[in-house]
């Protein structure tokens, strides 16, 4: 069992001094305090010694009656003996300890149930500080809580009535015409091409068609090909392209092109071939392409470094139209310009004075001021024929109308072309009548057309890619755009005659030039004039 005397921590003690110096010891603990008259004992080389302690200063200093006879040492180990049950003035010195305890306990529990002051400091039973709230401050803080509590919820309250508000003022009717085209035509409403079982109709599809094959890019990054009046739905939607050829008579088997110097020419899967060059300005090239000076081209292959990302790749003699560094990782490049020769041969080189493989494939040179979607060919040059995609005007046009559609275009750059329409259709005989985005350098416009009345609307300023609403109501129509309305302009069509065909991504007339050449999807059409509110909410 543990002893009842004083002994914790140790001691410094010095010869020839009455100061006693401890370390952890509480000679002045009120419970089992030091106190004048106790022995201290400790250890003197193989004898204990007695000393009578004179006073205690702290918990870490005494002093002794007598001088410290021993050695000077530190560390020490010592007991005092604080237990003298039969002497009157330990009683009463314990009993003052212990009442004056108490008092201080007393003390500290009054100064926490009756002071105002912001803390108070009390002392705990072992002897440390701790500062606490008194008990009004408490009360007053909870007080203070709730009535903050309660204004926060009547704000919340507010804000809850506003945010349902908001949402009530913007939300959304039923479409009358929908049409979500990501990856089918089918449409949720409106009037389409009929699909029955037997005489009923359990859906209704978008107009589509193509009078040849094409290419995309499928949902998870391959190239496909498309059939003949198979839509192409990109991950940005349905893609809707005019027609194009593909000047390149041989887009993928470069070993059939002529050599220049020597190299090595492997046909790889797919699109590819495989070109191992020796030395600089190796590889191969096809002649026989016949340019018109003064028009604008595009030249676009796939191709990757395998140990050579230096190269010559593109329109020879046109130095814009030719790539000269290649990354590892398969991608399409593509270089457009404006010809300036009629020869228009294809190269693939190493660049002068490097050696080493490098992978290329997919070539197509075509008259237009971007890339558009890839053109197999193999002897001969092809052309890619237009998408035709409609819907019925009746039933699914009309006026007051508000139309909503996300688009994406394949360039900003239409040098040569038209505006971009993403719709179209036929009013008072006018056959470019619609919605469109037109090229306003350096920025890019969402307009409107009424040819029989208004003209071209002053337009909204829109990005390559995002989201186009166009309200035609009361007279007047305008649009919105990248977080903006346009002016409203006059002319809402209602009145007019109106021809048959809705089309989707051109208009009605097929000029080529006016092809949006981009994607359409998630078109939708209200029969009414939609709020700015619910404007924003299309958008």
């Amino acid at each position: 069992m543990a002893g009842v005397w004083k002994r914790d921590g140790t001691v410094a003690v010095t010869n020839g001094n009455k100061k006693v110096t401890g370390t952890g010891t509480t000679f002045a603990d009120t419970k089992n305090g030091v106190a004048k008259g106790h022995l201290f004992c400790i250890t003197s080389g193989t004898s204990v010694d007695f000393y009578e302690v004179d006073y205690v200063v702290s918990n870490t200093e005494l002093y002794l009656v007598q001088a410290y006879r021993g050695t000077t040492a530190t560390g020490k180990a010592y007991e005092i003996i604080t237990t003298f049950s039969d002497s009157v003035p330990e009683f009463a010195r314990r009993l003052t300890a212990t009442l004056s305890a108490y008092q201080q306990q007393s003390d500290a529990f009054q100064a926490l149930l009756t002071s105002t002051a912001t803390t108070v400091e009390v002392t705990a039973p072992d002897g440390t500080k701790q500062t606490l709230i008194p008990w009004k401050r408490v009360t007053s803080e909870g007080e203070g809580q709730a009535a903050r509590a309660k204004t926060e919820a009547d704000k919340a309250a507010a804000s809850a009535t506003l945010a349902g508000d908001i949402v009530a003022a913007s939300a959304l009717p039923l479409p009358d015409v929908w049409a979500p085209l990501s990856d089918s035509l089918r449409m949720i409403t409106g009037y389409g091409r009929d699909v029955l079982v037997g005489s009923d109709v359990v859906a209704r599809m978008v107009n589509f068609s193509r009078n040849s094959t094409a290419t995309y890019i499928d949902k998870d990054g391959l190239l496909k090909t498309a059939a003949a009046n198979e839509p192409r739905f990109e991950k940005e939607g349905l893609l809707i392209e005019g027609q194009s050829t593909n000047l390149v008579t041989k887009s993928e088997d470069l070993s059939t092109w002529l050599k220049n110097v020597d190299a090595t020419r492997e046909k790889l899967a797919g699109i590819y071939t495989k070109i191992t060059a020796t030395g600089g300005t190796m590889g191969c090239y096809l002649a026989g392409i016949t340019l018109v000076v003064g028009k604008t081209y595009t030249i676009s292959f796939w191709a990757y470094a395998e140990t050579l990302a230096s190269v010559r790749l593109g329109v020879e003699k046109e130095s814009s139209a030719t790539v000269n560094t290649i990354t590892q990782t398969p991608t399409r490049y593509t270089k457009t310009f404006t010809a300036t020769q009629t020869n228009g041969t294809i190269i693939a080189y190493s660049a002068p004075g490097t050696s080493g493989a490098f992978v290329v494939g997919g070539f197509q040179l075509e008259e237009l001021p971007f890339a558009s979607s890839y053109i197999p060919t193999n002897g001969a040059a092809v052309t890619r024929a237009a998408d035709v995609c409609s819907v019925q005007q009746a039933g699914n046009f009309v006026v007051p109308a508000t139309i909503g559609c996300n688009y994406n275009l394949l360039s900003a750059n239409r040098s040569g072309l038209a505006p971009a329409q993403l719709l179209g259709f036929v009013a008072s005989n006018k056959t470019y009548d619609g919605l469109r985005v037109i090229t306003s350098s350096p920025l890019l416009k969402l307009q409107s057309l009424n040819e029989f009345d208004g003209g071209l609307s002053p337009g909204v300023t829109c990005q390559l890619f995002g989201t186009a609403v166009f309200r035609a109501a009361n007279g007047v129509r305008n649009e919105f755009s990248s977080g903006a309305f346009g002016v409203p302009t006059q002319g809402d069509w209602k009145g007019q005659t109106l021809g048959n065909t809705l089309y989707i991504g051109r208009a009605e007339s097929s000029d080529n030039a006016r092809y949006l050449f981009g994607h359409i999807r998630n078109l939708r059409i209200w029969h009414r004039a939609l709020t700015d509110n619910q404007i924003k909410a299309v958008a």
